[in-house]
Parts: structure tokens; C-alpha cells; sequence
């Protein structure tokens, strides 16, 4: 047999397929005459020096030409050696077994793996570059179970395929990587379109933050209340006085009311005692900002209550129940008069407004604890803040359209179920008299830099003598020192009344103090003034209240059987601070 021509020995060295084709070559060294024989006696395979497929040397490769002394075809071609079968060879992660390229070697191939493994080799689908023709690319796979005396073994770097030129080593490990990222990337969206066209079960079974569910009740329960003022709750008849569970001072047609998009209410009647309810309702709206909206109404509205017979007692700002809430205890003049307990609160898009009635008055932070029930149900749900440790703290009611001034819910009746207060506007012009004893003009004071006046009348009482009512002038001074100078005044003279003039009897009247709208302080002296007449004598109750710079100055005419109580009076002036504090 003929030696190898000096370039085939050259490659197998390391020449031009050296580091490519047959690097990895199985046959390489041991079988490499049996390939020579094969190609001379196989000229047709595409291995051989005359196959279409069969690169030719390269131009200025070497000096001399070669090509394979032609062999004659025998009569009866002898039967070819081949190779050992595969069988009898050891497998490795990227072994070539393929000796040639001839296509119709690769048929007893391993199944190859799956489209995600970074060992597979490169789909016939994908359009390679033309450079790699389909019958001379390599192809790579590994035996399916590797064999149990083999240990595996780490897998080798890929060797280039040949090519028709020159080429950086680096280049077919660097489309081959491409190719494989390709694979695993379609593969991977692949089981991404499956994961998500999957059917799933959506629901958590435990969820990281709750959510809103129309099984949570909004309301208050029996059991909430329990046994609320001493009373059970739950079974009675509900009462006529209870309406259609509207809470007290708190209408729902009222200007500049947000529209809620669902309102839910209840009504709560107590066992054994027909005058006492609960009244609950919880308006819904459509995101945070009409909810605050609301609660701004609704706390405009307990703070002035135009119902006729509705007394503002007192009112408070309620913390660690809500995002946002207040107590007003409201006393309804009625014939027997009726104590109301009003909690309002906002709770995310929530404005909850309970109303708590009863013969005897019942302690708001009470009612406060009894509210956090059902709003800790609403939070629970991810409707806003939920109740922590409730606290109440005294506060002003809201200042209705003309702030600084009284308005009609701050004063008392004088026969239960009758009469009703009706107030003119504040005006700058002083018509008041006053009782006789201030010692000064009160229609003209000197230093002050505004005044105006207001005047309550109580009508609709049979008892009740035209005219009887209140009034309120309020002087405004440049600084508080002039302010408490011309106070001082005014209740050193009326005290000292009855040395000026003989006929007038001054007592002592119950003093306020206290603090009003953005920390200013108020206080204030009050007298009783009986001025004799030829026939009769007449009285008048006088209240002099300071409040920063301003001075407010109270009259009010009573008569046998119309009056005030000492504890109504003090209320009054405790109210007037209140509301001068809130003057713009």
C-alpha cells in the first residue's frame, strides 16, 4: 500500500484539518490507511479526492499538487473495510463517530436531547451560514445510557468544521454558542406560552394583604354593642324617633355632597327601653378623595346641626380609630329630651356615621370602642387604617357660615319641645345697650379696629316674651394688650355697679376657661344685673370673654320663668371662646 502523500501527513499533524476535522477523529493514526483504501476504491463518496463535496487544496498551499494515483475498478468490486463497529467504542461527551460525511452514516444516530440542553447540537431547522454545507457539517451527540464501565468523563471543547477558507479558530465555537443560546431561548419561551396558557389556580391560600369581600359587615352587631350605656341591644321594636336610620344633625341631601357609590344602614333598637337605638350608616364612594370630601360635610354638619331642636353639648377629635374621625354628643330638646352620641369616621373610601340615642347620656370614648369593631372588619378588607388604642380629645365644633359667631345649635331652649333660635347676620353696626353698669359707650369703643354685632331671638315658646334673646358684640383690637385692658375694664365697672348707681344689684356669675381654635386662650367673667324701676326691675345676665384681641361681649335679657341656668350660662360663654377663636 502506498504511504500517505507528505500533505495528508502534514494535516494529521496539524496542518489545515488538523485542528479541525481530525482532531477528534476515532480512526485517526490506527485506521488511517483503511480511510486512504476507501477513498480509492469508493471514488463516488463524498470523502473521496473526486466528490463535489471533497475540498481541493488550496491555492498557495505548498509547491507540489498531489492527487491519488487512479486505481481501476476491479471486475467485482471487493467487499470495503469498515470500521469497528460503534459498539465496541468507548463514549465521551462529544465523540465523533462518524468518519466521513457521508449522509447516510448519521442514520443509526442517538435520539438527540432536549431543546433546552446545552450539549445538543444545533437543529436542522435553523438556516446555518451557507459556508457550512449541509453534507460536511460534523455532528455531535452522546449515547442515550452511557455505558456502566465508563466514568463519565468532563465534556471537550467542540472542534471547528472545516471550511472553505481560512477562519479564525474561535469563530465556529462562537456560532455554535450563538446557536445554542438561540435554542435555549426559544425553548425557554416555549415553556413560558405553556406556563401561562396553563390553567391555574388562582386563588392564595394565604394572601400577603387582604382583600375587599362583600361577606365583611359594614355595621354594627349586637354583639359589637353589647351591653352599651347599661343596656341590651337587639330585639326591641325600633322606635318612631328612629326615622329611616338617618343619624342625627346628619342629613344626606346637603350641598357639596359627593354622591356615594353604595350606602349601607341599619337599625339598632334596645331591649326593654323604646326610646334608645342605634342608628348606622356607611356611604361608599369612589376612591379616597370624594370619601375626604365627605367626611369634611359631615363634620361641617355636626359641628353647627341645623335641626331646630338639636343643642351642640360638646364635641371631641377621636384618634386610633380611622384615618380620620370625631365624637359630637348632641342633646335633642325634645318632650323627654333625647342624649346623642355622633361618631363619624373615615376609613379609606369609607364614611361611617353612627348614632347612638338614649334618655340618658352616654359616654363617646364608649361608643368609640364600640364603633372599631365593624371598622376593623372594613380595614381587614384593605379599606384604610385600622383601630389601634382609641383616644378622644376634647375639640370645637366646626364653624358654620359665619365663623366667629354663635349660631343657633349652641344655645338651649327654655321649655323642652318648644321654641326655636333664630339668628340675624353679624353687622357693623352697634345698636346694643347694654345693662347700665359698663360705664362706657358700647356702640363707639375707642382703640378698636373693627366691631360688629349679633342678635339670637327665641321664638315659637308660648312662654317666652317677645324679644328674649342674645346679644354678641365682638371689637377687635390691634394687639391682645389693649384687648385686655378694655376687658378688665368692662368687669371691674359692672362689678362695681352698685356704688355708681344705688339702684343696682350685681351678682357674681360662673367664669370660663379655656382654649380655642390653634391653641389661643380664652377667658371670661359673668354677672347678674337687677336694675330696680319705679314699678318692677329688670334683668340682664352680662358676660365679658377675651379671646387673644378680641373682647366678646354677651347680653341677655331674662325675665320671671326665662332664664338661663347658671350651668346653660357658662356653657354659653364657654362656646362664645370657642367660636371667636374661629374668626378668620
Amino acid at each position: 500500500m502506498d504511504p500517505l502523500p507528505p500533505e495528508v501527513e502534514e494535516d494529521a499533524a496539524g496542518g489545515r484539518f488538523g485542528s479541525r476535522a481530525l482532531a477528534n477523529d476515532p480512526y485517526r493514526g490506527q485506521d488511517a490507511e483503511t480511510q486512504v483504501l476507501r477513498r480509492a476504491i469508493l471514488p463516488d463518496s463524498p470523502d473521496s479526492a473526486g466528490s463535489p463535496s471533497s475540498p481541493a487544496t488550496p491555492p498557495g498551499r505548498g509547491t507540489r499538487a498531489w492527487s491519488p494515483t487512479p486505481v481501476p475498478p476491479p471486475a467485482a468490486p471487493p467487499r470495503p473495510v469498515l470500521p469497528a463497529p460503534t459498539a465496541s467504542l468507548q463514549a465521551s461527551a462529544g465523540r465523533r463517530f462518524s468518519a466521513s460525511a457521508s449522509p447516510s452514516e448519521f442514520a443509526s444516530a442517538a435520539p438527540r436531547r432536549s431543546a433546552t440542553s446545552v450539549s445538543s447540537p444545533p437543529s436542522a431547522d435553523f438556516d446555518l451560514p451557507t459556508r457550512y454545507p449541509p453534507a460536511s457539517r460534523p455532528v455531535e451527540f452522546e449515547p442515550a445510557t452511557p455505558p456502566p464501565t465508563q466514568p463519565p468523563q468532563p465534556p471537550q471543547a467542540e472542534a471547528a468544521p472545516a471550511s472553505d477558507g481560512p477562519a479564525p479558530a474561535k469563530r465556529g465555537r462562537g456560532r455554535a454558542i450563538g446557536v445554542l443560546a438561540i435554542v435555549v431561548a426559544i425553548g425557554a419561551g416555549v415553556a413560558g406560552a405553556v406556563w401561562w396558557i396553563t390553567p391555574r389556580d388562582t386563588t392564595p391560600t394565604t394572601p400577603s394583604t387582604p382583600t375587599p369581600s362583600t361577606s365583611l359587615e359594614p355595621l354594627l352587631t349586637s354583639a359589637d354593642l353589647a351591653s352599651l350605656g347599661g343596656t341590651t341591644w337587639g330585639g326591641g321594636a325600633t322606635p318612631a324617633s328612629a326615622g329611616d336610620g338617618t343619624p342625627v344633625c346628619l342629613p344626606s341631601a346637603v350641598e357639596n355632597l359627593p354622591t356615594p357609590d353604595r350606602t349601607t344602614r341599619g337599625v339598632i333598637a334596645a331591649t326593654g327601653d323604646p326610646g334608645s337605638y342605634v342608628a348606622h350608616v356607611v356611604d361608599t364612594y369612589a376612591d379616597t378623595a370624594a370619601a375626604t370630601r365627605a367626611y369634611q360635610a359631615r363634620l361641617l354638619q355636626a359641628g353647627t346641626c341645623e335641626n331646630t331642636s338639636g343643642l351642640i353639648v360638646g364635641s371631641s377629635t377621636v384618634s386610633g380609630l380611622a384615618d380620620a374621625a370625631f365624637a359630637t354628643r348632641i342633646e335633642i330638646q325634645d318632650d323627654p329630651v333625647q342624649q346623642h352620641a355622633l361618631v363619624v369616621s373615615r376609613t379609606g373610601r369609607n364614611v361611617s356615621m353612627v348614632d347612638v340615642a338614649s334618655a340618658e347620656p352616654i359616654e363617646l370614648g364608649a361608643v368609640a370602642e364600640a364603633v372599631a369593631e365593624p371598622l376593623a372588619r372594613l380595614c381587614s378588607g384593605g379599606e384604610g387604617a385600622c383601630p389601634t388604642t382609641v383616644a378622644l380629645t376634647d375639640s370645637i365644633p366646626a364653624a358654620g357660615q359665619y365663623p366667629g359667631w354663635l349660631i343657633e345649635a349652641d344655645l338651649p331652649r327654655i321649655t323642652p319641645g318648644a321654641g326655636r333660635w333664630g339668628p340675624t347676620q353679624p353687622s357693623p353696626t352697634l345698636t346694643i345697650i347694654g345693662s347700665q353698669c359698663e360705664a362706657v359707650g358700647l356702640v363707639k369703643v375707642s382703640g378698636t379696629s373693627s366691631a360688629a354685632q349679633r342678635t339670637l331671638l327665641l321664638a315659637d315658646d308660648p312662654i317666652v316674651p317677645a324679644g328674649f334673646g342674645i346679644d354678641q358684640v365682638v371689637y377687635t383690637f390691634p394687639t391682645e394688650k389693649p384687648a385686655k385692658t378694655f376687658a378688665d375694664k368692662l368687669t371691674g365697672n359692672i362689678s362695681k355697679c352698685p356704688d355708681r348707681v344705688p339702684t343696682a344689684a350685681v351678682e357674681k356669675g360662673p367664669t370660663t376657661k379655656g382654649t380655642g381654635e390653634d391653641g389661643v386662650a380664652y377667658s371670661g367673667k359673668s354677672y347678674l344685673v337687677t336694675q330696680k324701676t319705679a314699678n318692677d326691675s329688670v334683668q340682664f345676665r352680662v358676660a365679658v370673654v377675651r379671646v387673644g384681641d378680641r373682647v366678646a361681649y354677651l347680653l341677655a335679657n331674662p325675665s320671671a320663668g326665662v332664664d338661663f341656668t347658671d350651668a346653660q350660662w357658662k356653657a354659653i360663654m364657654a362656646r362664645t371662646g370657642q367660636r371667636v377663636s374661629q374668626t378668620p
